[in-house]
Order: C-alpha cells, then sequence, then structure tokens
C-alpha cells in the first residue's frame, strides 16, 4: 500500500459525510476507509475506542495511521 499522506486519493468514493467527519472508501490492492474530522476530539474518542477493541480481541477495523499529533496509530501521516 501506499504511504498514506492524509490527501484523498485519486478514484476514491465519497461514502458519507456526517456532522464531524467524511469518510471515502479507497479501492486498490488493499482497499481501506478514509476519515477525516473537522474535531480533534472525535478522532481521538474513535481511536481510542478503536484500541480498546483491539486489545479485548473484538472484531474491529484497524487504524492504519493518524494525522497531526495523533494517537494511537503509531504516528502522522
Amino acid at each position: 500500500m501506499a504511504a498514506i499522506d492524509g490527501r484523498v486519493p485519486d478514484g476514491a468514493r465519497e461514502i458519507t459525510t456526517g456532522q464531524a467527519n467524511r469518510v471515502w472508501y479507497v479501492d486498490g490492492p488493499v482497499p481501506y476507509v478514509l476519515k477525516h474530522y473537522g474535531d480533534p476530539n472525535r478522532a481521538a474518542n474513535e481511536a481510542a475506542a478503536l484500541a480498546l477493541l483491539a486489545m479485548h480481541g473484538a472484531p474491529a477495523p484497524e487504524l492504519l495511521g493518524s494525522g497531526p499529533g495523533g494517537s494511537p496509530g503509531g504516528g502522522g501521516w
């Protein structure tokens, strides 16, 4: 997979717009969902929920990365 840099890749299909985020489906050799949050607190809440699910072995999406100052996720794009 190409490096995630926070830009919406060509060919990405927007699948929803919410009050706090926008979501795109990115097709490719390894498809993924890209989310952009306007509020960093909401992004942090989702990242924390995903980390908690993973810690307990529950089926959940894998967090591939996070934006500037983001945690968890292993750093920026």
